[in-house]
């Protein structure tokens, strides 16, 4: 993975390997990271209630 990946790839690559940890490695292929499980759940939780506020205030204004 790359800083760049977006965490549906992480999950995606997770879930199909079975694993709880990636590693991240920049342009120069030196590890700059490690993402987990964790993480990926963190990242989407967040943004899904995020999403649901937005709906939440157009719903609202409408």
């Amino acid at each position: 993975m790359t800083p760049e990946s977006s965490v549906d790839e992480c999950m995606l690559i997770m879930s199909e390997n079975n694993i709880r940890y990636l590693p991240v490695f920049d342009v120069a292929d030196q590890l700059c990271g490690i993402i987990s499980m964790s993480d990926v759940v963190y990242e989407t939780i967040h943004s899904q209630r995020e999403t649901i506020e937005q709906l939440h205030s157009y719903i609202q204004s409408t």
